[in-house]
């Protein structure tokens, strides 16, 4: 017969045994909810317009560091790629529904603009175009040669 401090010793052991897996298992399922949602791309950061106009500012900052750099922007034909090959960008922008950003040298400025979610030029809400310029228009241009 076995005496009741060993029988409650075992039942604090199967206890905390349990208890253990429990929280393995929930450890585990938030690492594979973490997972599935970077999977599946969710934005954490904000609508994909403050995205993208985030985006825009950066891309700006990248221009005027090319220009610190090599005393000129890239040209219309050029496009972004010259802020690749010099390694200001890692890899050639995209908005954040999937499309490459415009870039142009306009009288001497670059402009960079998405045209929005559904890929063409106008549209409203999340189809509306973005400029960089639209929310810098009464800001000088900052690097001159």
């Amino acid at each position: 017969m076995t005496s009741w401090r060993s029988r409650l010793n075992w039942k604090a052991r199967d206890l905390v045994f349990w208890a253990l897996a429990c929280l393995a298992l929930l450890l585990w399922s938030g690492v594979l909810f973490v997972v599935g949602l970077s999977l599946m791309n969710i934005n954490w950061g904000g609508t994909n317009t403050e995205v993208a106009r985030q985006n825009l500012e950066s891309l700006q900052r990248a221009l005027s560091s090319y220009h610190a750099r090599h005393h000129r922007f890239p040209t219309t034909e050029e496009e972004l790629q010259p802020l690749v090959d010099s390694g200001f960008l890692r890899k050639r922008p995209f908005d954040p529904w999937g499309f490459p950003y415009g870039y142009a040298l306009r009288q001497g400025r670059p402009v960079v603009w998405s045209l929005g979610a559904d890929g063409l030029p106008g549209g409203e809400g999340d189809n509306a175009d973005l400029r960089d310029e639209d929310s810098r228009r009464d800001q000088p241009l900052r690097c001159t040669p």
